[in-house]
């Protein structure tokens, strides 16, 4: 089993880099925004971003459209760094299951568990600019 907790902890305290490899990044979507690149930028830490394909980015946009939606972080309370940070972490595990590293289960569990470690590290990640 993964230790998601370990790995969620290691993007986070790159999270200041990340995003500016993010806010760089050009990508010939003109519709992919921070959110996006941002899951771009954790796919690639497994991946060549040109493997990055549309049901990745459909993954992304599905969780921007509900649980990290503006509308669903206001109503909690929470920031736009949430959402990013969501974003990175997602796209870091979709670069390890298409890299072969862990299957649909492991997949699973760190989709479960990245709430969790959201909410252990509200604070903090409420305080980094989004």
């Amino acid at each position: 089993m993964r230790d998601w907790m370990t790995d969620f902890e290691q993007l986070l305290r790159g999270f200041s880099r990340h995003k500016k490899l993010a806010e760089e990044l050009r990508s010939p979507d003109p519709e992919d925004d921070l959110f996006v690149r941002m899951a771009i930028v954790g796919f690639s830490f497994h991946r060549p971003t040109e493997e990055w394909g549309i049901d990745n980015l459909n993954f992304i946009r599905r969780y921007r459209g509900d649980e990290f939606s503006g509308a669903a972080l206001a109503e909690l309370g929470l920031s736009n760094s949430h959402a990013l940070f969501a974003c990175l972490s997602l796209g870091h595990m979709l670069g390890l299951f298409q890299a072969g590293q862990i299957d649909e289960t492991e997949f699973s569990r760190g989709e479960a568990l990245l709430p969790g470690f959201l909410a252990l590290n509200e604070e903090e990640i409420t305080s980094m600019p989004a």
